[in-house]
């Protein structure tokens, strides 16, 4: 039986199957998602690529016995390289704003025109409003120390830090290092980091937050609170008033609890949001005619 494939099943059958050289039948079938049948034809078809030194791209044995796949990698094939699209989004982020890479962008015509491929893949990302300015400062070579906030929070903490990679979820975009003094991995969402030292002093580590950005909201979720750091919430009632780092983290808070929270002030942020939901609707009335 013939089937029909895709290039994307092609590379992902690959790039799974590099990781070891051996694998249980049921287990590779279970992660690719494919039929027994499907994949003996990808594995069959692949098995017929040549090397320009005319090996193997790679071979494969099946244990009918033990039902396990035995494969034997040429060394082609061992370097290959396959980027998902997290990892095309992380070098689009590091070539907009890493001064390293950024300057590659200048400075190689390729690179430049591979850049340019990439702004037109991710260009639904408006990294113009990411505020990740801070990416430029970072050095992934090195270790390096960030003033964060954590999330619902309003004290700074100072981490020392090696970054190892950029990366999106739900919550934005993060960055994923390894925390030197606790001695393992952590995230850091990169829009909550507040600046980037080679060093830092007493004076840097243990200065106050002057720039609180203070919010009144009305809400009866407990949900709401919760995403808060309690200590920090001022109640009345059902007002609440909170110290946020900056307009735009309060803004973020805003956005993500808007159908549960009633915002009383300032007034920057009720005419804030108040615009994005005309843009809304005006975008969605276009989509309609």
């Amino acid at each position: 039986m013939k089937f029909k494939l895709t290039l994307h099943e092609i590379l992902k059958t690959i790039q799974v199957i590099e990781t070891k050289s051996s694998w249980k039948l049921d287990e590779l079938i279970q992660k690719l998602n494919f039929s027994k049948d499907h994949l003996i034809y990808i594995l069959t078809l692949i098995s017929d690529i040549y090397t320009i030194d005319g090996n193997l791209f790679f071979d494969y044995e099946l244990d009918l016995e033990n039902n396990i796949l035995n494969f034997e990698f040429s060394e082609e094939a061992t370097y290959i390289n396959i980027l998902n699209d997290a990892e095309l989004l992380n070098l689009f982020i590091l070539m907009s704003f890493d001064k390293n890479y950024k300057k590659l962008v200048i400075e190689d015509f390729n690179i430049q025109k591979f850049y340019e491929k990439l702004n037109n893949i991710f260009k639904q990302f408006d990294l113009g409003n990411l505020e990740l300015n801070n990416l430029q400062n970072i050095n992934f070579d090195n270790s390096t120390y960030i003033e964060y906030i954590k999330q619902g929070s309003t004290e700074r903490n100072i981490y020392n830090i090696k970054p190892q990679v950029l990366k999106t979820n739900n919550d934005g975009i993060i960055l994923e290092a390894y925390d030197i003094l606790d001695k393992r991995e952590k995230t850091f969402l990169v829009n909550r980091i507040l600046n980037v030292y080679e060093k830092v002093d007493g004076e840097i580590k243990y200065r106050n937050n002057s720039k609180n950005f203070i919010l009144e909201f009305k809400s009866k979720n407990q949900m709401v609170l919760d995403y808060l750091d309690n200590e920090y919430v001022i109640k009345k009632g059902n007002n609440f008033k909170f110290n946020f780092y900056s307009k735009n983290n309060a803004l973020e808070f805003c956005l993500k609890f808007i159908k549960d929270i009633e915002i009383l002030s300032p007034k920057e942020i009720i005419d804030e949001i108040n615009y994005r939901k005309i843009k809304l609707i005006e975008s969605l009335t276009h989509e309609l005619n």
